[in-house]
């Protein structure tokens, strides 16, 4: 009975630095540019322009699933500022700060949860 060694090739040192640096280069030409200039956006705290920059790149590449998830977590962050500012806004007897922002909440995301809420608080606060 014969045995064959099989023996693996792996790259060491600079070679495994070379390869590791080349599949990073590869991976960061495929990713959309408009998840780094989302990023930017909404690290500067500029939510809505942000989910509009994801929002337009997912109308040009409907099936990036890097895009897809991005524009989720950027529209659930978007209500979550609006929302949150219209608490503020309500709280402090600023209603008209509350209706511009239920406008801006219902633009970006008219079915979300929160901005039914809203909508329905800025009523009762409004008789």
């Amino acid at each position: 009975m014969t045995h064959f060694r099989t023996t693996s090739r792996r790259a060491t040192g600079p070679l495994l630095a070379l390869q590791c640096a080349l599949l990073c280069a590869v991976l960061a030409a495929c990713a959309s540019p408009a998840l780094g200039d989302a990023d930017q956006l909404a690290l500067e705290g500029r939510h809505e322009q942000a989910l509009a920059v994801l929002d337009a790149a997912r109308r040009v590449d409907p099936g990036d699933h890097a895009l897809q998830a991005a524009q989720q977590r950027e529209r659930e962050m978007t209500v979550s500022v609006l929302a949150n500012q219209a608490a503020s806004a309500r709280a402090g007897g600023r209603l008209d700060v509350g209706r511009d922002l239920l406008a801006r909440l219902e633009k970006n995301d008219p079915d979300h949860p929160r901005t039914a809420a809203l909508r329905d608080e800025l009523r009762r606060d409004a008789r």
